[in-house]
Formats: structure tokens, sequence, C-alpha cells
């Protein structure tokens, strides 16, 4: 026959004499023969079993989450903290590769694992241009471009991460790559993933619109996207403009959040930042910190640790400084997973 206990019927404050009795005069009347020393080891096994799963379902509550770390820091403010994982750095493909190798050699010394954004820019290398960029890339015109980057890329034999022409759902983008057909920019984005994917085994490739309304639209397929980046900003003068007042990270990561998540892709935020004094960008990061638990497919936190370029934000805003002190990012400093591990 078979009897069944309740969970935490029978618990350990419990196991006593009169509580071992009622249970085998129990069994006695259900038919049950059995030995009580026997039973005795049973229930002790039963509720250390209970225990121990109350205690691997609830520790987890009350410990803070943790999130790979990574930093935009081209002055290398933060180049000894070892609680950064990732570091992320803007090239050209059309660039001198001499370049590019220093950034890599950089970022292996720190033991940094590298975000490599790649922009796209035409052959004129300029933002003005109105090129074919999108329409020409598929027919092999960028092919020398694709080449060089990726070779160069491959050279350091390390694991790293492709961002190949990101936020690409705005439009009146400073990129000439963004706001265009949608249909281009996915054959272009996974031609380049095709191509240089033959360099390395070792490469991972992100997708990384900002994250707007019909970004969906620029979806390139599950097979070209390892990851997927967004972008999370709270400039004050942009956000008071047109939202009336500085959002907090929850409530810019939300709504972009809720528009990838059906893709069940890893997500890392490849860009964020904060501006204001350095009193509210601490309390906006320790926010942060009690806020990411409510994403579950967030795994990594890029910082922008820079001016960013002038008109970037609107020729009628200031120029957005998201650089920040060691004290104020603290909080994230605290959580910040150690073990990323891309192979």
């Amino acid at each position: 026959m078979e009897i069944t206990i309740k969970s935490f019927e029978i618990f350990l404050p419990r196991l006593n004499k009169r509580t071992i009795k009622r249970f085998v005069i129990l069994c006695r009347k259900k038919g049950a023969t059995f030995n009580l020393n026997i039973k005795i080891k049973l229930l002790f096994l039963t509720s250390f079993f209970l225990l121990g799963l109350l205690v691997i379902y609830t520790i987890p509550m009350f410990l803070p989450p943790s999130i790979y770390l990574g930093i935009y820091d081209p002055l290398g403010s933060y180049n000894s903290d070892n609680r950064i994982v990732l570091q992320n750095v803007y090239v050209s493909w059309g660039e001198n590769t001499e370049n590019l190798l220093q950034l890599l050699d950089h970022n292996k010394s720190l033991n940094r694992i590298s975000l490599v954004t790649v922009e796209p820019w035409n052959s004129e290398s300029t933002q003005q241009s109105i090129s074919d960029l999108l329409t020409d890339i598929p027919e092999g015109k960028y092919n020398d471009s694709i080449d060089n980057t990726c070779r160069t890329l491959a050279s350091i034999n390390e694991p790293l991460i492709i961002r190949w022409g990101h936020e690409m759902e705005l439009s009146g983008s400073r990129y000439s790559w963004a706001g265009k057909d949608p249909h281009n920019y996915q054959q272009s984005y996974r031609y380049f993933v095709t191509r240089c994917k033959t360099y390395s085994s070792k490469f991972k490739f992100m997708w990384s619109p900002s994250g707007e309304a019909g970004l969906e639209k620029y979806w390139p397929g599950k097979e070209f996207v390892d990851f997927i980046g967004l972008s999370v900003y709270s400039y004050d003068q942009w956000d008071i403009k047109y939202i009336k007042h500085q959002r907090s990270f929850n409530e810019v990561l939300s709504p972009k959040y809720d528009r990838v998540k059906q893709y069940n892709k890893p997500i890392i935020i490849a860009e964020s930042g904060v501006t204001g004094d350095e009193e509210y960008k601490k309390k906006w990061i320790t926010q942060l910190t009690k806020d990411v638990k409510n994403y579950p497919l967030l795994k990594g936190i890029v910082y922008f640790n820079s001016v960013d370029l002038p008109g970037a934000w609107g020729q009628d805003l200031g120029i957005a400084d998201f650089r920040i002190t060691k004290d104020s990012i603290s909080p994230l400093l605290n959580i910040a997973d150690l073990h990323f591990n891309l192979e």
C-alpha cells in the first residue's frame, strides 16, 4: 500500500514520541507493517528533504541580484576595477586596423571581453552621405571592409561580441544605416554575420536596436543573433522636454524589454547612462540594482562613461554628460557577476 504525507505535516520540531506513535497506529489501521527504526529514519529524511527545498527556494529571494557589468571608458577611469568584465569599443569598418588592434589588446590586458560596436559607415565616411549603403552591402561592395574588420578581430584569438549596425530602428538618427528600409537592413545584417563568421568560431553577434517601437521589422532571425542589445539612457534635458520628468531605469527599460523578450535571447544593455548631479546618479543606480530582478533575460549592463557627441540628442539640447564617479556607480559594481564566459 502507499501512504502519502502532506508537506510539512510532520516536521523536525514535531518529531516526538507522540507523533511517531500516532503515525504507527495510523499505518497499522491501513494494514501496513514496518520496522519502527526504518520509519523514524524515513521521517528524518523526509523532514530534511523538505527543509532543503525550503532553503533552496527562499534564500535566493533575500540575496541581491547579480549581473555582468561592462563599460565604455575612453579615459580609462575604471581600468583597475576587476568587477568589470566587458569593455565596449566603437570602430568604423573603414578604420585603420592598427587602431582596432590596439583597442583589443588594451581590453585583453584588462582581462575583459571586448564588445565591439562596428559602425558601417559608407565609403564616403560622412554622416551626411545618402549612399545606398544597405543595398550595396549584400551585393558585395563592402566585402573589403567586412573582411578587414573581421580578420583583425579574429587575429587576437579571443572570444568577443560583435555589435553591428546598432540602433537601426531610429528615424532621423545620426547613423546612415538607421531608419532605412527594414528588409535592406535585415539582408545587410545577415550578410555581415554570415561572412564574418567564417573568420572565427569565437565570435558572438549582437543585434542591438535602441528598443523603440517598430524594431521588430528589423529582426534578422534567431540564427543570426546570440545576444540582443538595448540602449537605456536617462538624459535630464531630453526627458524633461519630452516626458516632463526624468525617467528611472525601470521606466526606460520596461517597454523596450517587452518589445524584445519574445525572441528569448539573452539581453545586454549595450549602452546606458544617467545625467544629473552625483547624488541623483547614485540614487538612479541604486534603484537600478533593485529593478534588474524584474527582467529575467537581462544578463549584463554596459555603462557609457563619457560625454556624448554634440547634437546627439538634438541641436536645441546641451551635450549629455554621462560620466559617473566611482561612488555613484558603486551600488552596481557591488552586485557585478565576475564570471562572464562566452565559450
